[in-house]
């Protein structure tokens, strides 16, 4: 899926814009450099979200949290974990958009989640205001883990 990340965005003229990264993010991937994280991995991503959150610039950014759930906890089950990371470093989130991706398996859904993350004394972040889905610009990361 890495060889086809980068062919993607070779394909998008965003090589300018987006760094992918393959192996385990939490080693490889600078800190305080993106506006825009892609969570491209959906088993226990919580293992990551901590990182992905550093990685964000200071002021904050936008994090697309991709996971496996059960489909009667949806929407607050995932929302809760990422609430819950972004508490214990200070950050303040909010759910800009919910995306149901696909069936996974009998009553389990590929969600996406897309967050809005931010410092808690930071105010003046203008993604919020930008529709979902809106290119903000600037650097992104995807984290894509190697299996």
């Amino acid at each position: 899926s890495y060889s086809y990340l980068v062919t993607n965005i070779y394909l998008n003229h965003v090589e300018d814009r987006v760094i992918p990264l393959l192996g385990d993010n939490r080693l490889t991937a600078q800190e305080a450099v993106a506006d825009r994280v892609i969570m491209g991995y959906f088993r226990k991503p919580q293992r990551f979200l901590s990182k992905a959150l550093r990685v964000l610039k200071d002021e904050g950014g936008i994090v697309h949290y991709h996971q496996l759930t059960p489909t009667e906890s949806i929407p607050d089950e995932p929302l809760n974990q990422f609430r819950e990371v972004c508490t214990n470093m200070r950050k303040e989130c909010r759910l800009e958009n919910l995306v149901r991706v696909k069936s996974y398996a009998p009553r389990i859904v590929h969600v996406v989640r897309i967050c809005l993350a931010q410092a808690q004394e930071s105010r003046g972040l203008a993604h919020h205001d930008l529709p979902p889905g809106a290119d903000v610009g600037g650097q992104g990361v995807i984290l894509q883990h190697a299996p």
